[in-house]
C-alpha cells in the first residue's frame, strides 16, 4: 500500500505545490517572496511535528496516523483550491504541513522499520517504496502543468484533492494493524531514547540536502521558464529527474557495499554538479542532463538515510530518530523555497539559485563526514 500512496502523496502535498506556484500568483497579482514564504510556513509546521509523529507511530503503528494525515491533506487542498489571498494560502499550507508530517517518507519508514527488523527484508521494501515514490514528480508535475491548463488552477487542486480522498485515504485505512516494536539486540535506552551526538550532525546535513532539493523542486518550473524552455521541455525535465531516481534506489537498495556514509557524500556530490549544470543550461540537451544527475543523487539519499537511520540508531526507537532526523529535513525543506524565492526576487538570476542549490549540496557533504567521526 505504501508503494501507492506515498508516490500521490509526495506528488500532491510537494511537487504538485511548485508546479502550480506561478498561475496561482498571476492569478492573485502576488509577488514571489509571500508565496515562498507561504509554501515554508506549512513545512517549517511539518518539521516541528515530525517528532512527534515518530513518537507516536512508534507506539500506535502507521495506520491511524496516516489515515489522519491524509483526510488533513485533503482539507488542506480543498482549502487551498478557494484560496483569494496569500493568507488563505498559507493556512492551506499549514494544514498541508500537518499532513506532510503524517503522509510523507518518515511516518512510512518508521512503518517499515516497525514491520520488518530484517536488514535485507528492511531494505529491499525501502527499495520498493522510495522506488515508486521517485515517480511522484515524473507522474504529478505533468500531471499538474496538464490540469492546470484544462482547468486552472484551482480546478487541479480540487482534482489532486480527490486522488487523495479515493486512493491514499482508504489505502491507508487498510495498513496492518500496529504491532509493538520488536526489541533488536544491540539497541539500548530502551524507555528514553539518548542518542549521540553524531544524530545532530547526521540531521543537519539531512536538512542542508532538504534546502537544495527543495530550491530545486519548488523553483524549477519558474527558473527553467525563465530561460525561456517550453513547457514540453520542462516536462520532460522533470520527468526524467523522477525516473533518474530509480536506477539510483534500487543500487543502494541491493548492493550492501552502497549503503554506507560515503555513498551519501558522492550522491551529493552528483546535485551539486547537477545544480551547476542547471544554472547555466541554455540548451534543453544541458538541461535534461542536469535534471537526471540530480534524479540520480536524490534518489540515492533518500534510501541511504533511511538505511543509515536504522544502523547507527537502531530500530527500538527508530520513529523518535528518524523523527528528529525528519524534523532537520522538514526545516531544509521550508528554508529551500524560502532562499529560492528571496534570491529570485532580489536577483532574478538562474544561477544565483541554482549555485545556492549546489552550496547547500556541497554543504551536507561536508555534515556527513563530521556525523561520520562522531
Amino acid at each position: 500500500m505504501l508503494a501507492i500512496t506515498e508516490p500521490i502523496s509526495w506528488g500532491i502535498l510537494y511537487y504538485a505545490i511548485g508546479a502550480l506556484l506561478e498561475p496561482m500568483r498571476k492569478d492573485l497579482g502576488l509577488e514571489h517572496a509571500p508565496m515562498a514564504a507561504g509554501v515554508s510556513l506549512g513545512l517549517v509546521v511539518a518539521g516541528l511535528l515530525s517528532p512527534r509523529v515518530g513518537g507516536w507511530i512508534d507506539r500506535l503503528g502507521a495506520r491511524r496516523m496516516m489515515t489522519l494525515g491524509s483526510l488533513i491533506a485533503v482539507v488542506a487542498l480543498a482549502l487551498w483550491s478557494q484560496a483569494p489571498n496569500i493568507y488563505v494560502f498559507a493556512l492551506a499550507m499549514m494544514l498541508a504541513g500537518i499532513a506532510q508530517s503524517m503522509v510523507l517518507y518518515e511516518p512510512a519508514f518508521t512503518a517499515v522499520a516497525q514491520w520488518m527488523p530484517d536488514a535485507k527484508a528492511r531494505g529491499r521494501a525501502l527499495g520498493i517504496i522510495t522506488t515508486t515514490g521517485g515517480v511522484a514528480s515524473t507522474i504529478f508535475v505533468p500531471l499538474t502543468l496538464a490540469l492546470e491548463r484544462l482547468y486552472d488552477w484551482r480546478g487541479a487542486v480540487l482534482v489532486l484533492a480527490a486522488i487523495v480522498l479515493v486512493v491514499t485515504v482508504p489505502a491507508h485505512a487498510a495498513l496492518p494493524v500496529a504491532k509493538r516494536p520488536m526489541k533488536v539486540a544491540g539497541d539500548e535506552n530502551e524507555r528514553a531514547p539518548v542518542f549521540p551526538p553524531s544524530l545532530t550532525w547526521f540531521s543537519a546535513a539531512m536538512g542542508a540536502h532538504a534546502l537544495s532539493t527543495a530550491g530545486f523542486a519548488v523553483y524549477f518550473v519558474t527558473l527553467a521558464s525563465a530561460r525561456g524552455f517550453s513547457t514540453s521541455s520542462i516536462a520532460t525535465a522533470a520527468a526524467l529527474f523522477g525516473l533518474m531516481q530509480l536506477p539510483a534506489r534500487w543500487f543502494v537498495a541491493l548492493s550492501m557495499r552502497a549503503r554506507g556514509p560515503g555513498a551519501l557524500v558522492v550522491a551529493a556530490g552528483f546535485q551539486a554538479t547537477a545544480a551547476l549544470l542547471l544554472g547555466l543550461a541554455t540548451s534543453s540537451f544541458v538541461l535534461y542532463a542536469g535534471a537526471c544527475l540530480f534524479g540520480l543523487g536524490n534518489g540515492a539519499v533518500t534510501i541511504l538515510r533511511a538505511g543509515l537511520v536504522a544502523d547507527w540508531y537502531g530500530l527500538r526507537h527508530y520513529g523518535a530518530a528518524n523523527g528528529v532526523v525528519g524534523r532537520a529535513a522538514l526545516f531544509g525543506r521550508a528554508a529551500g523555497p524560502f532562499v529560492a524565492g528571496a534570491l529570485w526576487g532580489q536577483t532574478h538570476s538562474v544561477l544565483a539559485v541554482f549555485g545556492a542549490v549546489s552550496t547547500a549540496s556541497v554543504f551536507s557533504a561536508v555534515l556527513v563526514q563530521r556525523a561520520r567521526r562522531s
